[in-house]
């Protein structure tokens, strides 16, 4: 739905990820900042599914992918945040 409460199509890009491993990935798109995205992780399934709404600027650029493990990440921060308070 948009701000006014109506609904309207729009093209996004979707990643899909399938970890057979079971790891959690957070994908960020590298090279134009989103208006906006949202992820749903499927633990059962070992899968997750971002999708991403681009400006139009973004479309004549060429971008990456970033895929951010998210236990790894938990680890780091909360070492980070150990070094911090320390």
């Amino acid at each position: 739905p948009m701000a006014d409460g109506t609904n309207k199509e729009v093209e996004c890009l979707v990643v899909r990820v399938y970890s057979p491993l079971g790891v959690k990935y957070h994908v960020q798109i590298i090279g134009s900042a989103p208006q906006a995205e949202v992820h749903r992780y499927f633990n059962d399934a070992k899968r997750s599914t971002s999708a991403f709404w681009l400006r139009e600027d973004a479309k004549g650029k060429t971008l990456r992918i970033k895929l951010i493990n998210i236990d790894t990440a938990k680890t780091k921060s909360t070492r980070l945040g150990r070094e911090l308070t320390e």
